[in-house]
């Protein structure tokens, strides 16, 4: 009979033992997934930011070529280039391209 309570005794140890870890290992696993939640929360956050940075230039791009086709526009050579003075005369470009 002590022997059986002994034995039962042991059990009931490795059962409480068992069940401690079980709980840590539930702690840590909901720890772990709330990071994860906030990691892919800020990921989500960055990759809108990004999406919308990437609407932009290539609304950007897309008018600057509509500009150019349209209106026939093509970069200024530096040889065209006029400096006016804030006394209202123009100034000889120098050939750096600045006066």
């Amino acid at each position: 009979m002590v022997r059986l309570a002994f034995v039962l005794c042991l059990v009931l140890v490795g059962c409480a033992l068992s069940l401690v870890t079980s709980r840590y290992e539930l702690r840590w696993a909901t720890i772990e997934l709330e990071r994860a939640r906030s990691a892919e929360r800020d990921l989500d956050v960055a990759w809108r930011r990004l999406q919308l940075d990437l609407t932009d230039y290539a609304q950007h791009a897309r008018i600057d070529s509509a500009a150019r086709q349209a209106l026939q526009m093509k970069p200024v050579s530096p040889d065209s280039i006029l400096y006016v003075r804030p006394d209202g005369t123009i100034a000889q470009p120098v050939k750096g391209g600045h006066e």
